[in-house]
């Protein structure tokens, strides 16, 4: 049999996906518990989710949530850093400590055998932590050395003047998540203290476990270790605010005279998670530049060889997140890189793709979702996500209905807010004299010559 190589095959079926059953309690105090069984397999995922993250932290502390939730784990009132590590090891498992824009997550995988002992401990981790100050300083000084390091590298620093440029210094997104030197600098230990008791409340808490425990098992211990937790201050979590309007395109160069090439990052204001057209959005931004065989890739990859790939991301967030496109081109080409992006936008606003395509970007989602939950920290992750973004307890089981009903006018609503040009940001970070003169067409422009680390302010 002849096989056309000229074009790629059909895609077969979406295989049937059904989200799996879990169950949902409160205490009384507030604390939520989010329970999926599995007991195929002696393994359990247990986390502890608390719904407040670096969108809160003082614009003078930028940086706090990820120093202070790496810090959890380094001591407790009963039990120090070396203590914790030598009993997760002893047990074979893991845990971690993360923080991100829109929570904290304190969470051990381990055999289902251990569970209890484990839950101890990360309720111990996050109601008594106690911030050694010797540990404090070692992961300030880990913080700066990553930004210093992050400051050569290209894309990173496009990244940041890009999110500066769409939100300003003023907003909680205005920044990378990792923080400024300035703000790392500033923290003190009251103020991680402070940190804690602000965030780690029942009111905003998740228990989430998957695997080979059951509700009975996990309701005990929430109950044992958490029911008697009560707020020691009143507070209202600070939210992203929506970000001021901006007029008119702008561009900033980045002065990187020896660069052999430029890092692109074309931004705007995107949707926060929880906006009734985010699934359109997921869906243009599939279409637009959200995997390989997107427009922008076509174009700038295949078509034009000026970039080894180009992607667009949605990022969703608790706030409105940025939208934004990113790749690295030679300099030579960065004005037709810049032109050909916003060409593809327009078009994809002006008609939101024929039908073939938006049926290839919902069967490319569907196809990803069973993918995503095969592992326990993957469904975890899931139901971590309805409780941050406040999503219907069946959002995953009527997701691949929700995905097929998505209509031709939906996105061309979304397009029309999504998909707009006239007030694009646009970061470059290469040669100015090559770059500058390709795209002093596109918008106001600025040029910014970096010694040492980016100062943005």
């Amino acid at each position: 049999m002849k096989i056309d190589r000229s074009r790629p095959p059909a895609p077969g079926a979406a295989a049937p996906f059904t989200f799996p059953v879990w169950e949902r309690h409160r205490l009384a105090n507030g604390v939520q518990l989010m329970m999926l069984p599995e007991t195929r397999i002696p393994l359990a995922h247990v986390e502890i989710l608390l719904a407040s993250g670096a969108e809160a932290d003082p614009l003078e502390h930028r940086g706090l949530t990820p120093l202070a939730s790496g810090l959890l784990d380094e001591g407790t009132q009963r039990h120090g850093s070396i203590e914790i590590a030598d009993t997760v090891e002893l047990l074979g498992a893991s845990l971690f400590t993360s923080g991100d824009w829109d929570g904290v997550y304190v969470g051990t995988s381990s055999l289902s055998r251990h569970s209890e002992e484990l839950f101890r401990l990360i309720a111990e981790i996050v109601r008594t932590p106690s911030f050694p100050p010797v540990e404090l300083e070692r992961l300030r000084r880990m913080g700066l050395a990553d930004l210093a390091n992050r400051a050569s590298q290209p894309g990173f620093v496009a990244g940041r003047h890009v999110l500066n440029m769409v939100y300003g210094r003023e907003h909680p997104y205005g920044e990378s998540l990792a923080g400024t030197a300035e703000g790392l600098s500033a923290i003190e230990r009251n103020d991680v203290r402070a940190w804690h008791r602000q965030r780690a409340r029942p009111a905003e808490t998740t228990i989430v476990a998957v695997g080979d425990v059951t509700a009975e098992q996990i309701g005990k211990l929430a109950e044992e270790h958490f029911g008697d937790w009560a707020a020691r201050e009143s507070h209202e979590p600070r939210r992203a605010p929506a970000p001021a309007a901006r007029v008119g395109r702008r561009v900033r160069v980045i002065d990187r005279p020896n660069a052999t090439q430029t890092e692109l990052r074309v931004a705007r204001v995107g949707l926060p998670r929880d906006s009734p057209s985010f699934l359109a959005a997921r869906l243009l931004n599939l279409v637009l530049g959200g995997k390989f065989t997107s427009r922008l890739n076509l174009n700038l990859r295949e078509s034009r060889a000026i970039t080894y790939g180009v992607h667009s991301r949605l990022s969703g967030r608790r706030g409105p997140g940025p939208f934004t496109v990113s790749c690295a081109v030679d300099s030579e080409a960065a004005g037709i890189a810049v032109g050909e992006i916003i060409g593809e936008i327009d078009r994809l606003a002006a008609e939101p793709g024929p039908t073939g395509e938006i049926a290839d970007a919902k069967n490319y989602l569907l196809g990803t979702l069973p993918y995503r939950i095969q592992t326990l920290e993957g469904r975890v992750d899931h139901l971590a996500e309805i409780a941050l973004y406040s999503l219907a307890d069946d959002f995953f089981r009527t997701l691949p209905a929700a995905v097929e009903a998505v209509s031709t006018e939906e996105l061309e609503s979304c397009a029309g807010n999504l998909l707009r040009t006239d007030d694009l940001a646009i970061a470059a970070v290469g040669p100015a004299a090559v770059v500058q003169p390709q795209l002093e067409a596109f918008g106001e422009l600025e040029v910014i010559v970096e010694n040492g680390p980016p100062d943005l302010s």
